[in-house]
């Protein structure tokens, strides 16, 4: 086991990972994400509204304006002319 740490250990101590600068970095990183995170839900809650408030406005039709009231105007029957009860080669030339 000890062979394996060897070639870390036989670097200078300036070479060497920091734990605790580590966990500063980590931690800090951490942060970051854990604030992306936050703003992605902001803004997925804020894409959702706006979704909701459309399909709203286009599920409901508007209400449609009363239709005017129409008079009823009498309907006057057009004058009829009778029909040749002959057919028209058989009728006299005017």
């Amino acid at each position: 086991m000890l062979a394996l740490l060897a070639p870390f250990l036989a670097r200078p101590a300036s070479a060497r990972c920091s734990c605790a600068g580590r966990r500063d970095k980590d931690g800090g990183f951490a942060a970051q994400l854990a604030a992306g995170q936050e703003q992605v839900t902001r803004d997925i809650n804020n894409l959702q509204a706006v979704e909701q408030d459309i399909l709203d406005k286009i599920s409901t039709p508007p209400p449609r304006p009363a239709a005017p009231v129409r008079k009823s105007v009498p309907l006057t029957p057009l004058p009829l002319t009778p029909l040749p009860l002959t057919p028209p080669e058989a009728q006299p030339a005017r």
